[in-house]
């Protein structure tokens, strides 16, 4: 069911063998940046296990006001797509169309009427024909170098009343940060703040306003030893009782971002600000921090309000690494340019330079990598895979030098990679 607020997921996989979800997009929302987000903090929740998608529907389901279906090559889409995200198992409900029932106009694998031209059957026995030949990905994992919390306590904590924005939502927040990564192409996991973050480079903290005991040293030990971490507006205020960290915001953050927050100012829904970089000007919304510079460096600053000109983004050199904070909600614009810069320093890159709503993930065996490529645009794509490597087309079994590869629109790749020794 996604990220269901009353459910602490990562408590309840610790007692689970293996994680399932069910999955229902609204195909009116187009490219699902939500679901594939689920699915990331799915296969994070035993510590990048694969996981089962138990329940998706072939077309449409019944119980949103207007159910749409899922138009051509769609359904095979998304299921590949959660395939790319560290699925094992792609499975639907329902088997038969229901002839009674409050559900006998939900979608499923066998309709009302069913003869061999069903698109729907079609797409489904298409779908189960080409996964026979994908067994080779069973067990294979995804290897992140980003990582971004995600604390169910905090979306608790954060989400209850009396506080001084009481419409942010802890969801939209964490998203924002997600969808920059998902743009691009960046493998992430999602992880508590008391995980082993050893593995990554990058940490993204959104609205921890919750930094239970200990978190904190977590934080501290991975930026010291150099790593970066990104932390939102609204973080550092309390501990696991919910009681505020004294001392001056944000808590037990303060030294690793080297700054010292004296106001929160939220904003009402319509009010737009501005802020400065060195790169140029955007719009931000929702919050403003009064931030007081303890050693850190402005990144950016406001342009409006009795505060212009004070800090919207810090950078704070700690031990070897650092620690960034972004005191405000930037735009997408800006989002997406900090954390380029972020990545750059740390030589993350995306697996493929890939034109807009192409998503690329990799899977790997101790033996084998695995790119799985999907082209949600409505029209044939070409992209440009290293020459130096072979690919088998697992689909089809045919290989290929790498160079240019041709994608229809709303259709898959799934290649294996080999070196110019290897053998297929």
């Amino acid at each position: 069911m996604g990220s269901f607020k009353p459910l602490n997921y990562f408590q309840w996989a610790q007692h689970v063998d293996i994680v399932t979800w069910d999955s229902y997009p609204d195909p009116r929302e187009g490219l699902p940046i939500q679901h594939a987000m689920m699915n990331d903090l799915m296969r994070s929740l035993r510590k990048g296990q694969p996981f089962i998608l138990m329940e998706q529907v072939t077309s449409h389901v019944n119980w949103r006001d207007i159910n749409v279906p899922k138009p051509p090559g769609v359904m095979r889409l998304w299921s590949y797509a959660t395939i790319a995200r560290g699925a094992d198992g792609i499975m639907f409900f329902q088997w038969r169309q229901s002839r009674a029932g409050a559900e006998k106009f939900h979608g499923a694998m066998v309709p009302h009427f069913l003869n061999e031209n069903n698109r729907i059957y079609r797409e489904v026995t298409q779908l189960g024909q080409e996964l026979k030949k994908l067994d080779c990905l069973v067990g294979s994992r995804i290897k992140a170098e980003v990582a971004i919390i995600f604390d169910w306590e905090n979306w608790w904590a954060v989400e209850l009343s009396s506080k001084p924005h009481n419409k942010l939502r802890y969801i939209p927040i964490v998203e924002a940060y997600y969808r920059e990564l998902y743009k691009r192409n960046i493998a992430v996991d999602f992880v508590r703040p008391s995980d082993d973050l050893t593995k990554y480079k990058v940490v993204i903290a959104p609205m921890l306003y919750m930094v239970k005991e200990g978190e904190d040293e977590n934080l501290r030990q991975f930026v010291a030893n150099g790593g970066t971490l990104i932390v939102s507006f609204f973080s550092g205020i309390v501990d696991e009782n919910d009681r505020v960290h004294l001392g001056g915001y944000p808590g037990p953050l303060r030294d690793i971002l080297g700054i010292f927050v004296e106001e929160f100012v939220p904003y009402p829904e319509t009010k737009v600000n501005k802020i400065y970089s060195n790169d140029g000007e955007y719009d931000c919304t929702t919050w403003a921090d009064i931030i007081r510079l303890e050693g850190a460096e402005p990144l950016a600053t406001f342009k409006g309000d009795w505060y212009a000109g004070l800090p919207a983004v810090t950078r704070n050199c700690y031990g070897k690494g650092e620690g960034i904070y972004v005191g405000t909600y930037p735009d997408s614009n800006y989002l997406g340019r900090l954390l380029e810069q972020v990545f750059a320093k740390h030589h993350i890159n995306p697996i493929l330079e890939v034109a807009e709503n192409i998503e690329v993930q990799q899977r790997e065996t101790d033996e084998w990598k695995y790119l799985i490529i999907i082209n949600h645009n409505d029209y044939e794509v070409t992209l440009s895979l290293p020459e130096d490597k072979i690919y088998q087309n697992m689909i089809d079994g045919k290989c290929f030098r790498g160079g240019e590869l041709r994608i229809q629109g709303i259709d898959v790749a799934v290649l294996r990679e080999h070196d110019e020794a290897g053998k297929v």
